[in-house]
């Protein structure tokens, strides 16, 4: 390390041995370490080769050679190399849309419009869709043909909720609604299958009956057809296992024999009836030899489930599909299945179907057997449960609506359908409230524009006012008042004020006048002005003046000269005090602040127009209302900016006044395109909005916040495979951009994270003391079993001076780059080899 002071040991030969032998102290036994000063440069080089050898005793314990792999172990970790050369860059997309991409299908729709959607293989390449299907029915003796397709639908209807006493959702928040049936998973069979008859068990053990179809991703054979072919039993596509009699098979114990391996016995096939035969199988669970329970049943009203015959005494589903004569294996045998993957589906019921109505009729799933008559067409899984709460709680059958980022999952996780939200395109973000209008102007300039300015002013003297960092100086007269930008208070006259501009005729007890401020600011893309207009409205007595902002409207975007997305102060101070005051006129359709609260606050009204009262310098009302690109979508905006800086609450929206209309707001559920919704102040304030062009609106009720895109984003809505991920289409493509460098209007100002490595091979460096070269090198054990390390010293002493007892160890750097651990016993060895280790880790 810089400014240390490392002493160092010298490496001697015999001739410098001798010479130190005169000068030698006496004997310095203990322990000697100084590791600290080593540098990783002494192990590697800048390629990452190492440049020493581990050098173990050819006389050495055993322990010394392990503790020389370990330390050769440390060395090839450093010995790496940064993967990449020269300064690191980055590569990025500027602009363009992002979306979800997957196996699936993506709508996009505006807000307030519905998705509607169907999924096919084109789409979602593991829906089957099969032209040639195989199959037999009714008791063919030769394959058929048909085609066999799967496919999704969904149905979402988009919306801002609009339920002011929602504890789960934002008054106003994006939601996607879906009604009952609205999504499905539909099987499609090209050939109609008759059912008339086939009321029997044990189809998959019937050569004249073969149906192995797909089911949510997952392959089913048909085993029996139940109910006039209104309920169908599936087992996943495995074989089914014949018993004969005296064979069985394991099973899992419960309840009293838990933790045991029981047994499942077919003990006998009984045959019933001398017409038309069957056969009745005898059943028998042993715990080893010993019989615990015997049950007795047939198929003829369907398969069993000895795990529920024997009354739940063991963990595993053994299914009972057949018993007779086994044709195929020409012996009679019972045919089971064993464990889930067993599918019961009944018409009309929950999906999959439980034999209890209770919990069919509340589950999540219903399943229908499209039918042409007696014959099956197809099978439909469509969602029982209705996605359409948003307030109150959920019922068995009637769920919440979607979120952003929410979705619904068909069974098995085979697909889901989920509100994405808007798309993700490049946006600016405004805000509007604490008194001030803030956004990013064009060009990235950050711009403020503040709603009013209160000053103390004397008449014939300058006044200094700063509005949005930039001064300006103001002088009063009897009748003109003059301003001008900057700092001019040294002025003994107004006519000593460079660059002035003049009100002239100002009276202080009447309609205030504009007043022109250059603040940076375009208001217009068409003025020719850069100038923010303010109304200056003073009272001489009191020597109180006001900056109230003027009606006027600010881009977010515009392009070739045109307006785009934009905001307006819609109050104006600039019209008759009988045709609305200080605001906007009253025959436009707006909300519009309390003017008598805010008369009262501010001005004392009277015949003559508003005049300021000294006791109320802070409050202000505005009323902002915003439009997209289009002006299609409106937002109304109302501030009041005073010590407590809220927006407006309701009853500060009404016109309480009786000369003014009451234009209050109010909640109308069904209209979501939000053209007309002001954001209400209180406990139900609402405190998100979203325009049919993308604009987001969110409000804390004391700042309102609006994310403008630069052009139309939709909402998107996702069918397809749980496998769904984002991709950015379109943009700039900026690729090798260093650090310092902008491109695309972005800069990159760093670049996080750690650089790759390249691991260099190190061959072997661990050598014999009889072996090693006159090189730098870590010498292990001391001179007893190293002859290498015989011939150093250590402070003048060599190591048969220092390593004397138990205890004493070494571990070294010489001035030559060596470096030497060793001690009088092995262990002493291995703690110094430990000293130098934890070093070499530090450089990890």
């Amino acid at each position: 390390m810089k400014g240390l002071n490392v002493k160092r040991i010298a490496a001697l030969g015999i001739g410098a041995a001798l010479v130190g032998s005169a000068l030698a102290p006496a004997v310095m036994a203990g322990v000697f370490n100084n590791v600290n000063s080593l540098q990783k440069s002494n192990i590697v080089n800048t390629t990452g080769t190492p440049v020493v050898d581990i050098v173990v005793g050819s006389m050495g314990q055993a322990a010394d050679v392990v503790w020389a792999g370990n330390i050769a172990a440390k060395v090839a970790q450093l010995a790496t190399v940064d993967a990449t050369t020269g300064a690191p860059t980055v590569d990025y997309t500027v602009g363009g849309t992002t979306s979800v991409a997957g196996a699936g299908e993506l709508e996009e729709v505006t807000l307030g419009n519905t998705a509607t959607m169907t999924v096919t293989s084109s789409k979602m390449p593991s829906l089957v869709n099969n032209t040639s299907f195989k199959y037999k029915w009714d008791n063919s003796t030769t394959q058929k043909t048909m085609s066999l397709t799967e496919t999704i639908s969904g149905v979402m209807a988009t919306g801002a909720q609009m339920e002011t006493g929602s504890s789960r959702y934002a008054i106003g928040e994006m939601t996607g609604t879906v009604a009952k049936n609205a999504l499905s998973y539909k099987l499609e069979f090209g050939a109609a299958l008759d059912l008339t008859g086939v009321v029997t068990t044990g189809l998959d053990a019937n050569s004249g009956y073969d149906l192995q179809i797909p089911i949510l991703g997952k392959t089913y054979v048909l085993d029996e057809v139940k109910s006039n072919g209104t309920w169908l039993v599936f087992y996943a596509n495995t074989n089914p296992t014949d018993l004969v009699v005296g064979e069985s098979v394991e099973v899992a114990g419960k309840g009293t024999y838990a933790g045991k391996t029981l047994s499942v016995e077919l003990v006998d096939l009984v045959q019933i009836g001398s017409g038309n035969q069957f056969y009745r199988a005898k059943w028998a669970l042993k715990d080893g030899s010993s019989g615990i329970k015997f049950v007795e049943k047939d198929t003829q009203s369907g398969a069993y489930n000895l795990k529920e015959e024997f009354g739940d005494l063991f963990s595993d589903n053994i299914f009972v599909t057949a018993a007779g004569l086994n044709l195929a294996a020409n012996k009679y045998t019972a045919t089971i299945r064993t464990g889930d993957d067993r599918l019961e589906i009944r018409d009309g019921r929950g999906f999959p179907y439980t034999d209890n109505s209770t919990e069919d009729n509340k589950a999540q799933w219903m399943a229908t057997l499209d039918k042409d008559g007696t014959k099956l067409t197809g099978i439909t899984i469509s969602n029982q449960w209705a996605y359409n709460k948003t307030i109150g709680s959920q019922t068995d059958t009637s769920k919440y609506v979607l979120k952003v980022g929410e979705n619904i999952s068909l069974p098995n996780d085979y697909a889901k359908f989920e509100l994405i939200g808007f798309q993700s395109k490049p946006s600016k973000e405004l805000t509007l409230g604490n008194s001030e209008l803030k956004y990013s102007d064009l060009k990235g300039k950050e711009i403020t524009v503040p709603f009013y300015k209160q000053f103390d002013f004397q008449t014939e003297r300058a006044t200094l006012i700063t509005v949005a960092g930039q001064d300006y100086t103001l002088w009063f007269n009897d009748n003109n008042v003059y301003y001008t930008k900057g700092d001019q208070t040294g002025a003994d006259t107004f006519g000593d004020l460079t660059s002035a501009s003049i009100i002239e005729s100002f009276d202080y007890n009447s309609t205030g006048k504009q007043i022109n401020l250059d603040l940076g600011v375009r208001p217009y893309s068409g003025s020719a002005s850069d100038d923010v207009n303010y109304v200056v409205a003073a009272n001489k007595v009191t020597g109180m003046g006001y900056l109230l902002l003027a009606a006027q409207t600010f881009p977010v975007y515009n392009r070739g000269g045109s307006l785009g997305a934009q905001i307006e102060f819609t109050g104006t101070l600039g019209g008759d005090v009988n045709a609305g005051g200080y605001f906007a006129d009253l025959s436009s359709d707006y909300y519009r602040p309390n003017m008598t609260e805010f008369t009262n606050d501010v001005m004392n009204w009277n015949v003559t127009g508003p005049q300021l009262v000294a006791s109320d310098k802070n409050a202000f009302a505005a009323l902002f209302e915003f439009k997209d690109a289009t002006t299609e979508s409106v937002v109304t905006l109302a501030i009041k900016a005073d010590e407590d800086g809220d927006v407006w609450n309701y009853n500060s929206l009404v016109d309480l006044s009786d000369q003014y209309t009451n234009y209050g707001p109010s909640l109308d559920a069904s209209y979501a395109d939000w053209r007309t919704k002001a954001i209400r102040g209180g406990s139900d304030y609402l405190q998100a909005a979203a325009t049919t062009y993308g604009t987001e609106v969110s409000s804390d009720n004391s700042v309102f916040t609006l994310v403008v895109p630069e052009e139309r984003r939709k909402v998107e809505v996702y069918l397809g495979s749980t496998d769904a991920s984002e991709v950015v289409s379109g943009g700039s493509a900026q690729t090798g951009v260093a650090v310092g460098e902008t491109k695309g209007n972005v800069t990159i100002t760093g670049i996080n994270g750690a650089a790759g490595k390249t691991v260099v091979s190190v061959g072997n460096i661990v050598k014999l003391d009889t072996d090693a070269s006159r090189g730098k090198a870590i010498i292990v054990g001391g001179h007893m079993v190293n002859r290498v390390a015989a011939t150093i010293s250590v402070e003048g002493q060599t190591l048969k001076d220092r390593l004397v007892s138990d205890g004493d160890w070494v571990a070294a750097v010489l001035d030559n780059g060596s470096i030497v651990v060793a001690g009088w016993t092995a262990n002493d060895t291995a703690t110094a080899a430990r000293e130098l280790i934890n070093k070499l880790e530090s450089f990890l």
